[in-house]
């Protein structure tokens, strides 16, 4: 039978000077829940607790960037009216930021808010209360803080305006209770700084443990100690085995075993630890007329055993029942072959993205290009690996606008292309940045750092080229593949001096992927440089490659049509091609994929099982049967031959 338990409720404390603090904010009504875990945890678990400590550290230092996100959406500081407006702000501003700081402090908070549409009000009246208070280091009793602390919240509307419920209600006056105990170390006589304040408070928090109230619910879950006192319809003691039950007892390693024994510490004495397993083991038994003992036969330690003093009862043991088998349920199937509307415009943004697409699963370019099905966004401090990217190539283009040819390159010392080049970094991530704390400022010197001797070591490996001149960079154009019109942007487009019309395509890549095997295949896991090459005659294009700029890894990689033009060498692999029959073989490629994306061609077809669906955004809502996907045994065993 189910337990029912009828312990009796915890009384409030009442360190607190008031006449019924119950009263001072009634508990909001909630659904009875069926189980009520009754084992106590350290104070600073619940949510408003963490909030209120999260916000003694903010008056004093920066804090951490996900803790602001969380207290401004928290509904025990912003007001009900404000969520949406909080929400707006942390999601469209706070996050939003050119520079993503891993911390900010109030007044930079403050100074973000009053840019957005209704600033917080909360935290306008917290800086103000700070400012009134004076210098937080200036040494005060633990009374005199913890006042401060309770003046602090109440500015920032903690614990907000709605009905709190029987947990909340309970953890705020286990906080009120935790300010009481530290004021009363003023017994010592002395005066700390906010900071020592702080330590203390937070190590309380964390050791001090915290019983949520009973909600009279028909199943409790707790310790056997906790139990220890009450009666239940029926009791269930889970893990009986000989190592949970009863709890070992450690004696304490710091003490004299003198002093343990006289005081009957636990873990003094194997023989009054096993007389208190005893009494608790009598108390336990009297405490409902319906006990039952479980425990596993084994676990991944190996075989288990009932625990010797419950053994000793003789009780009869139970025959567990065998797990029913499951029931089969029919399925109907259903053909999936009505035709899909034509394409709203055959004008694709993003690119070589949809044909890339398009060969990885024609299900995840239809997904993503045609239903807009994409997955959230990520931020990450700092820059990320995309912006870190696009400033790289910001400052590569301001470069070649200015010096343009190879022969300028050659020409300047050192000393001038290091100091052209860096002023044409610090161009690049000043673009569109507001540096306004010392964070900013050494986290973007420290970035320009790295990207100019990046640069610097780059600019070595475009002398190894045969002469050029950078005709385009970072240039908008479109192309025509198949029913598709595609927009493309240029990395680069160098010229070969001495010819008039003989062009090179340059891709930038700052990371260790980009390989010319990529184009290869008629499913090619990056089409961007063929797709590129459809923009030229056969005479005009002389070759394609992938830049490699990126620490350890600076080389080129690509295809030439003669030797000479891209460096060949152990490290840069550039084969000499016939492109002219190449781009024929990419044409076709390319557009039998567009023509496949724009019938809506979006079987669940991944180049690659398992790699390509590894890190699919589509993979929860694809449908794929993985079993259609595996190679059999035995051809497996031919291809490993």
């Amino acid at each position: 039978m189910a337990p029912h338990l009828h312990p009796a409720t915890p009384q409030p404390n009442h360190h607190r000077r008031r006449p019924a603090p119950r009263l001072q904010r009634s508990p909001s009504p909630r659904i009875r829940r069926p189980r009520h875990l009754g084992a106590g945890t350290p104070t600073y678990i619940g949510r408003p607790l963490l909030n209120a400590l999260d916000l003694a550290h903010w008056a004093q230092s920066p804090l951490e960037l996900n803790a602001v996100t969380a207290l401004l959406l928290s509904p025990y500081l912003t007001a009900p009216t404000e969520l949406d407006t909080a929400a707006h702000f942390d999601a469209n501003i706070l996050r939003q930021a050119n520079l993503l700081r891993p911390e900010i402090d109030l007044r930079s908070l403050l100074s973000m808010a009053a840019n957005s549409i209704t600033p917080i009000s909360w935290i306008k009246s917290l800086i103000q209360y700070i400012t009134k208070s004076g210098n937080l280091e200036t040494p005060r009793t633990y009374a005199d803080w913890a006042e401060f602390l309770r003046n602090l919240l109440a500015a920032a509307n903690w614990p907000g305006q709605r009905p709190l419920s029987p947990h909340e209600f309970q953890a705020t006056q286990a906080w009120d209770s935790l300010l009481d105990q530290l004021a009363t170390l003023d017994f010592r006589g002395l005066r700390i700084p906010y900071s020592a304040f702080l330590r203390t408070l937070t190590h309380q928090t964390a050791t001090t443990p915290f019983t949520p109230p009973s909600t009279n619910a028909p199943i409790q879950i707790m310790p056997p100690a906790a139990a220890v006192g009450q009666t239940f319809d029926g009791l269930i003691l889970l893990r009986a085995t000989d190592a949970n039950f009863p709890p070992q007892e450690h004696p304490n390693p710091l003490l004299s075993y003198a002093l343990q024994s006289s005081l009957d510490m636990p873990g003094a004495s194997q023989t009054r630890a096993a007389a208190r397993a005893h009494q608790t083991l009598t108390t336990l038994l009297a405490a409902a007329p319906n006990i039952l003992f479980t425990y596993a036969a084994e676990t991944p330690d190996g075989p288990q055993r009932l625990a010797p003093i419950l053994d000793a009862l003789t009780w009869p043991q139970l025959d567990v029942p065998p797990t029913p088998s499951p029931t089969l349920i029919e399925i109907d199937l259903i053909p999936d072959d009505a035709p899909l509307p034509p394409l709203p415009s055959t004008h694709i943004r993003g690119g070589a993205r949809v044909l890339q697409l398009q060969a990885a699963c024609g299900f995840r370019a239809f997904a993503e290009v045609r239903l807009n099905a994409h997955e959230l966004d990520t931020i990450s401090l700092g820059f990320d690996a995309a912006q870190n990217g696009q400033r790289l190539h910001n400052a590569l283009q301001r470069f070649w606008k200015r010096v343009q040819t190879q022969d300028t390159l050659r020409s300047m010392t050192p000393e001038e292309r290091r100091q052209f080049l860096r002023q044409c970094v610090e161009e690049a991530l000043s673009h569109h940045l507001d540096l306004s704390n010392a964070w900013d400022e050494a986290y973007v010197s420290l970035q320009q750092q790295r990207m100019t001797s990046l640069l610097q070591q780059w600019l070595e490996i475009e002398l190894l080229r045969s002469p050029f001149s950078v005709g385009e960079s970072e240039k908008d154009l479109q192309v025509e593949v198949g029913p598709l019109t595609l927009d493309v942007r240029f990395d680069r487009i160098d010229k070969l001096e001495g010819k008039s019309q003989a062009f090179v395509l340059v891709d930038y890549k700052t990371g260790a992927s980009g390989h010319p095997r990529q184009w290869e295949s008629e499913r090619p896991d990056d089409p961007q440089l063929p797709l590129y090459s459809l923009l030229f005659t056969e005479d005009e294009l002389k070759g394609l490659a992938f830049a490699k700029v990126f620490a350890g890894g600076m080389k080129w990689l690509g295809y030439q049509s003669r030797p000479g033009i891209l460096p060949s060498s152990r490290i840069n692999i550039n084969e000499v091609v016939e492109l002219p029959e190449l781009v024929a073989q990419w044409r076709a490629t390319l557009t039998q994929l567009a023509e496949d994306f724009a019938d809506g061609n979006a079987a669940v077809t991944p180049k690659r099982y398992p790699q390509t669906c590894n890190h699919c955004p589509q993979r929860t809502v694809c449908r794929l049967d993985p079993s259609s996907l595996r190679i059999p045994e035995e051809d497996q065993e031919e291809l490993d031959v």
